[in-house]
């Protein structure tokens, strides 16, 4: 019988193969029939379709006029629901009135739907367009950063588009200031349930630590099982599925019996592609889920098939197409199709809590395998991993296949006589895995010193202690030192070695209270030296010799370079390139080269900042000032100022101090003044950092500023003293928007004083609580500072 259409329909009545016919009942739509239709010209495929329809409706003698009713009846649908979804308030109020089934008003509406459509088509290609060609969306997607873009995309969509409510926006604030003013934050969250792999079909849920939830519900979406008999007998495989589902006499309801024969039309329609027993093996759901082993089992596996004797076969059951993915299943094929719920927050076990690492580690070694027959058990077939590669292990998963083989050690894998005292060690290979440790090129060159404990640095010569080491991004160490000649002191009956730094011995003695030693403040405020590890020269010198080039650049102010070639630093930070010198009154901050083991300035100029840490008196002429400690956040470098009242308005013991904020771009290399002098007026240091403290602070001993990356907020801790060393803590916690700068805390910490306390800023406060009497001359009370001169 020759086909009745000129374009063959697979699955269809008109055409003339020995295939299953699905379009018995109602021809193909248009989207199944181009699934199954042998179409090559694409431009006619709408005039190949209506062909196909009348071949349909010629085989079938069935009229196609109810078929297209029901068309009309979808299409009227389809509109309902655009109507719903896509128009303004405005639209559905018009179009409500609107009768979709009469011919007449729906003639009418037509073009308005057409231009609707066309508009939803093109908003989803310009989205789809635009998020396929924007990289950067791309790179980001499953990032924190990714994850913060799109909730605020979403946000912002809310707002734009011609199916926004109207009022939506009843503030006069933009749509962009309100997202940018949005905080998104993520608390990362721990998955701590580990029964994922290689688990048994035949065991529990519990047995797997799993009482409820979806995990518990649907654990059977997680195992897949082995079956012999769909890779080695499709009658056997059928004959299995049939008495799996079950067949029951209808004589006696209730009642299964066993059945031996692979007849399909006692299989339920489930147990096919399409929901429909359509009498053919090809459309049984079974041929998809056999590959669901091939592709999720981590070894290939092997059958055993015995029989009523003493005969039994032995062959390779299918061969593993991704094991180096499923390296964990090694008895079962599971998958991760439901996940467990022991999700637990960061805040829930600890804010510094790190997961154990943890790893799947095989140990190998040369066996062989044995097949004995009388131990196998009669008609029975065994399914086990690949005998070359695996034993009898559970895995994972926690139960071990039926094996019948046994597995013998050989014991061969040893290093022979020739490796004299490592004869009895393993011989391994590149493949193996090992217990040794990860090392790197360095540590192959390294040399180590056994006789010193300081690692990196045993050629090292310095005058003192090592007290900060820090790196540039070439591999060169920089060693800040602290100079003194006071001996080290170490404990009685220490048995101690020659020390590193030679220049002053170690003297072991029991250390008394009197003894003279420096403490950790004035070690931090002191100057230091700096020595230079020169990773390509293999040589140690002090700063001074090789940052020659360097300092050279600043001859212009030789107190300047004065401190820069005398190694009296106070600080030395390091950005990858960028180095933030610190002396006793500068901060440097320039950009460095390093080529050829040479060290040269990489920008024609640097940044100089000056500043005053003596003790000041009188502040008149010269305001006490001070620098934090850099702070790095992303490509930013932030660091701030402090400076005393450079006014003489304002007496010695109610004084403001004026707050600095600078940030350097160590890519671009340029500062941008955050909060300065000429970018706010004296009333606004005024206003926040006045310290009413009854004393005259005269030195800003130290600046820390810090980032807290969890609230998104800088801290700096200044420490202030007055001339008696009293300590004054001022506290300031600060957010940075772009460039805009929020005080959230900001409050200064007085020591506790148990004693009565009287200053002499009052002019009426010697006369009134003191009785002096004239020695060489009249005590005179000074104001200004608070003194009484004799």
């Amino acid at each position: 019988m020759p086909a009745l259409s000129d374009t063959t329909v697979y699955f269809s009545v008109t055409n003339t193969l020995d295939d299953a016919k699905r379009d018995l009942n109602e021809p193909f739509s248009f989207l199944d029939y181009l699934k199954y239709a042998d179409v090559n010209d694409k431009e006619n495929e709408l005039s190949s379709y209506q062909r196909y329809l009348q071949y349909w409706e010629a085989y079938t003698n069935t009229s196609l006029v109810s078929i297209n009713v029901n068309v009309r009846t979808q299409f009227i649908n389809f509109l309902s629901e655009i109507n719903l979804l896509f128009f303004t308030n405005e639209e559905k109020r018009y179009f409500d009135n609107i009768d979709l089934n009469n011919n007449e008003q729906l003639t009418i509406a037509l073009p308005f739907f057409t231009s609707k459509i066309k508009e939803i088509a093109l908003y989803f290609k310009k989205k789809r367009a635009s998020i396929t060609s924007n990289l950067e969306y791309i790179k980001k997607k499953g990032t924190d950063g990714g994850a913060v873009t799109f909730i605020k995309d979403q946000i912002l969509d809310i707002y734009y588009g011609d199916d926004v409510a109207p009022g939506i926006n009843p503030n006069k604030r933009t749509p962009e200031d309100i997202v940018n003013s949005i905080d998104i934050s993520f608390e990362r969250v721990y998955d701590t349930f580990n029964d994922y792999y290689d688990l048994d079909p035949k065991e529990s849920p519990t047995f797997y630590d799993t009482i409820s939830g979806d995990r518990s519900d649907y654990f059977t979406s997680n195992t897949n099982t082995i079956s012999s008999s769909f890779y080695i007998n499709d009658d056997e495989a059928i004959i299995d599925i049939i008495n799996t589902d079950g067949v029951e006499l209808e004589e006696i309801p209730g009642l299964l019996v066993t059945y031996n024969q692979p007849d399909l039309s006692l299989l339920q329609p489930d147990q096919f592609i399409g929901y429909q027993n359509t009498g053919d093996r090809s459309d049984l759901n079974y041929n998809f889920t056999k590959e669901i082993p091939v592709n999720f089992q981590g070894t290939d596996m092997y059958y055993i098939s015995t029989g009523d004797g003493t005969d039994y076969v032995y062959e390779k059951l299918f061969t593993a197409k991704y094991p180096h993915r499923n390296l964990l299943n090694i008895n079962h094929p599971s998958t991760l199709a439901v996940t467990g719920d022991s999700f637990k927050s960061e805040r829930s076990v600890g804010l510094f809590f790190k997961p154990s690492i943890r790893g799947a580690l095989k140990m190998e070694c040369d066996f062989s395998s044995y097949i004995v027959p009388d131990d196998f058990e009669r008609n029975t077939t065994y399914v086990i991993p690949n005998p070359s590669r695996y034993g009898s292990i559970e895995g994972v998963g926690g139960r071990v296949r039926a094996n019948p083989l046994i597995f013998n050690s050989t014991f061969n894998r040893f290093k022979n006589v020739s490796s004299s005292f490592g004869r009895f060690l393993p011989e391994v290979d590149s493949k193996d895995q090992t217990f040794h440790s990860y090392n790197t090129t360095e540590q192959r060159l390294f040399e180590p010193n056994n006789i010193t404990p300081l690692v990196g640095i045993e050629k090292l010569n310095v005058p003192s202690q090592i007290v900060k080491e820090v790196g540039d991004i070439y591999g060169n160490q920089f060693y800040i030192t602290n100079v003194t000649d006071a001996g080290n002191r170490n404990l009685d009956n220490f048995e101690g070695v020659e020390p590193v730094q030679d220049r002053y011995s170690t003297v072991f003695e029991t250390v008394s209270t009197d003894n003279r030693k420096e403490t950790l403040a004035g070690i931090r405020h002191k100057g230091k030296l700096i020595e230079v590890s020169n990773v390509l020269n293999s040589t140690i010198k002090p700063i001074a010799d090789e940052f020659g080039t360097v300092f050279s650049r600043f001859a212009y102010d030789p107190v300047l370079l004065g401190q820069l070639e005398s190694g009296e630093y106070q600080d030395l930070d390091i950005f990858e390139t960028i180095f933030f010198f610190k002396t006793a009154n500068y901060l440097v901050i320039d950009s460095i080269d390093y080529t050829n083991g040479k060290f040269s300035p990489a920008e024609f100029t640097a940044t100089v900042r000056p500043y005053t840490k003596e003790i000041i008196v009188d502040q008149a002429t010269t305001p006490i000032s001070n620098l934090s400690n850099p702070t790095r956040l992303g490509s930013d470098i932030f660091y701030i100022k402090l400076t005393s009242d450079p006014s003489t308005t304002s007496p010695t013991n109610i004084k403001f101090f004026q707050f600095e904020m600078f940030k350097y771009n160590k890519d671009t290399k340029r500062e941008v003044n955050l909060v300065t002098n000429t970018s706010q007026n004296q009333s606004y240091f005024a206003d926040n950092f006045t310290f009413n403290l009854d004393t005259n602070i005269v030195e800003i001993t130290n600046i820390a500023l810090a980032y807290n990356d969890k609230q998104g907020k800088f801290i700096s801790i200044t420490n202030f003293r007055d001339l008696n060393h009293t300590c004054f803590i001022h506290i300031l916690v600060f957010e940075l928007d772009g460039d805009i700068f929020t005080v959230t805390d900001n409050y200064i910490i007085a020591p506790d004083n148990f004693t009565k306390t009287i200053n002499f800023y009052s002019p009426n406060t010697f006369i009134n609580n003191f009785n002096a009497r004239s020695i060489t001359s009249e005590p005179a009370q000074d104001l200004t500072y608070g003194t009484l001169r004799f």
